[in-house]
């Protein structure tokens, strides 16, 4: 829900067609409903937009995903397939030294797995081919509603792309309501400064590491020069 800041009536915002063609107007008063980033209400409303649209547009590409991903080929098929190889290889092989039955159990193995990689493969590939054709419309019909939220995404969010990560959005709603900060600008500085520092910690932790190294190092070498 988001509350309009000419009228103040809450409107349900929804991402879809209507929306894009609306471009988001209040219900009640006509008026746009994103007011400016300039104000703090403005600006976590613009970010907790910019969050629902990245969770619903990971959403769709899982549900997508989900629709054309094969799995693995059935698993006693190939049980039954690597079995059969192997006692026929045994069948015709099982004779002469213990180090030839051990080459022959490793070429075996070996055969086996290229065999299983090769099934898995074509299985998938057959397999995905035919998901395609009996999900195509609902891939289609998901595809176009991806690409709405996308599009939503980039026309109503203030945010900069470089920062459309939901842990980020998340740190800048949170640096606003604890008053660290009051604008994009600081929100993305704060962000920023935190990173250097976080970056030069994690050096002077690499340089403490080799000093420590060192100083291990002379004290085994004192060690040894004391006892020879």
């Amino acid at each position: 829900m988001i509350e309009c800041v000419h009228c103040n009536k809450l409107n349900r915002l929804r991402i879809t067609d209507d929306m894009m063609k609306n471009k988001a107007i209040c219900g009640n008063c006509k008026k746009s409903l994103f007011p400016s980033i300039k104000t703090r209400s403005g600006l976590l409303e613009n970010i907790d937009f910019t969050s629902s649209c990245l969770i619903e547009y990971i959403n769709k590409e899982k549900e997508i995903k989900s629709l054309t991903t094969p799995g693995n080929a059935p698993f006693f098929t190939l049980l039954n397939v690597t079995s059969y190889i192997a006692i026929v290889y045994f069948f015709f092989n099982f004779h002469g030294k213990k180090y030839e039955i051990v080459t022959y159990f490793i070429i075996t193995i070996f055969f086996n797995f290229v065999v299983l990689f090769i099934i898995d493969k074509t299985y998938k590939h057959l397999r995905e081919k035919k998901l395609l054709k009996i999900h195509a419309k609902d891939i289609k019909r998901k595809r176009e509603e991806l690409n709405i939220v996308a599009n939503s995404l980039h026309l109503w969010s203030k945010i900069p792309q470089t920062y459309w990560n939901l842990n980020i959005l998340n740190k800048f709603y949170s640096d606003i309501n604890n008053h660290r900060a009051d604008t994009l600008k600081e929100c993305v500085n704060l962000l920023e400064a935190e990173k250097q520092l976080n970056d030069r910690i994690i050096e002077i932790k690499k340089v403490n590491q080799k000093l420590d190294n060192i100083n291990k190092e002379l004290k085994h070498i004192r060690y040894n020069q004391y006892f020879d």
